[in-house]
């Protein structure tokens, strides 16, 4: 039961988690609401996408009693603009949690998700194969059937009765995940073309995952844990670097000029060069950029940095198609593989394995009766009214 967990549920999210999602202290990835310090401070369970999301937003009378009762005066004093806002918060995660490809963090547990992820992969394998040329990985050096092979473990492990059989099949396919990770880890390193980059970074994060998810279904929750922050870093070591070198460039000023303000708006430009350099300038990066453009020595640089953005874009070597697309999703991809660290180390605190917390979630869902639920600690239930909490 989560009250065993010391965790309780609602239909909506508690007035102070609003405040901090308002506010920025808080942010949310993967279907998890997290502090300033990475800890998790609510986890939000749905059966659909932002549409049921939005049902966790209190309506305006909630939202107007917490404004009487000095709730929320450290926001403002607008009640439908803090519903608003809360709402593009929510809406804007949920598009990120899809643009990464990982779906929400409560969903990866369990050979379901496992399966579904390497359906997802066969079919994207199947599409690059049309265009072979833009690939230099040969099928075997995939390894897809080794990790079939480790996947099938894990979903024989699920069914079977005899625990020292369940074990067995959990060990094995943990050391296939674990031999297919470093073996990616070294392939994406080497990657050099969008497709090569696309295909190895689905197989490398699976075999993450995977590993993590084994591990904690063998009650190793500190292990895996550990493991999985580990694994991420180095994921994300690789990726800052795959975005700044295949996207970003020698020339990253080029993004300044009209011709990227559809693909990159300003926000999203600046998290892309805070997430390829591990920096946090934020609008800083425009004085910068500016300094680049107008410090070309070269008469092609000066021709390309005075000439019209259309002119500019072929002076400058551009980016390879698709390659902004990439970064964004990597950008995305990135934050949510750090969401699913805080959930496991999440898990490690309370020493229950992903896929057994998840079937308390999805019950406790369904005991609702609603879409969605938002699932945090008891002791915030108890500062606030349990009646300003749920429908």
């Amino acid at each position: 039961m989560l009250a065993d967990l010391g965790l309780t549920v609602a239909r909506q999210i508690p007035i102070e988690t609003l405040t901090g999602l308002v506010s920025g202290m808080y942010t949310v990835h993967g279907g998890v609401i997290r502090d300033a310090g990475g800890r998790i401070v609510s986890h939000l369970v749905t059966s659909g996408g932002s549409a049921a999301m939005s049902s966790l937003v209190p309506g305006l009378g909630v939202l107007g009693q917490a404004l009487q009762g000095a709730q929320l005066w450290k926001i403002g004093k607008d009640v439908a603009a803090v519903q608003q806002t809360v709402n593009t918060v929510l809406n804007v995660a949920m598009t990120g949690t899809v643009l990464s490809g990982l779906g929400l963090v409560t969903s990866v547990a369990g050979f379901t998700y496992l399966r579904h992820r390497l359906s997802q992969l066969e079919r994207n394998l199947a599409d690059m194969a049309k265009d072979v040329k833009k690939i230099k990985l040969s099928q075997e050096g995939l390894h897809k059937s080794e990790l079939q092979t480790a996947v099938d473990g894990a979903r024989h492990a699920e069914h079977a009765t005899d625990e020292s059989v369940r074990r067995g099949l959990l060990i094995d396919s943990k050391r296939e995940f674990n031999k297919l990770m470093h073996h990616y880890k070294q392939e994406w390193a080497r990657s050099e073309t969008v497709p090569e980059i696309q295909t190895v970074n689905e197989l490398y994060t699976l075999a993450i995952l995977g590993y993590a998810m084994v591990s904690s279904e063998l009650g190793l929750q500190d292990a895996a844990a550990l493991d999985l922050r580990n694994n991420c870093q180095d994921w994300t070591t690789l990726a800052r670097g795959h975005a700044k070198s295949i996207v970003l460039g020698a020339h990253p000023e080029r993004f300044i000029g009209g011709d990227y303000v559809e693909q990159l708006p300003a926000k999203v430009l600046l998290d892309l060069l805070d997430f390829a350099h591990d920096e946090h300038r934020g609008i800083e990066w425009f004085d910068e950029l500016r300094l680049q453009a107008s410090k070309h020595s070269t008469l092609f640089g000066s021709l390309a940095s005075s000439a019209p953005d259309s002119l500019r874009k072929r002076l400058i070597k551009g980016e390879p198609e698709g390659s902004i697309e990439l970064a964004k999703g990597l950008y995305a991809r990135a934050s949510v593989l750090d969401a699913n660290v805080a959930h496991f180390e999440f898990l490690q605190d309370k020493q229950i394995s992903a896929s057994a917390f998840q079937q308390q979630l999805e019950d406790a869902r369904k005991d609702s009766g609603g879409e969605a639920i938002c699932v945090y600690p008891v002791e915030m239930a108890q500062a606030y009214p349990v009646e300003m909490l749920q429908t």
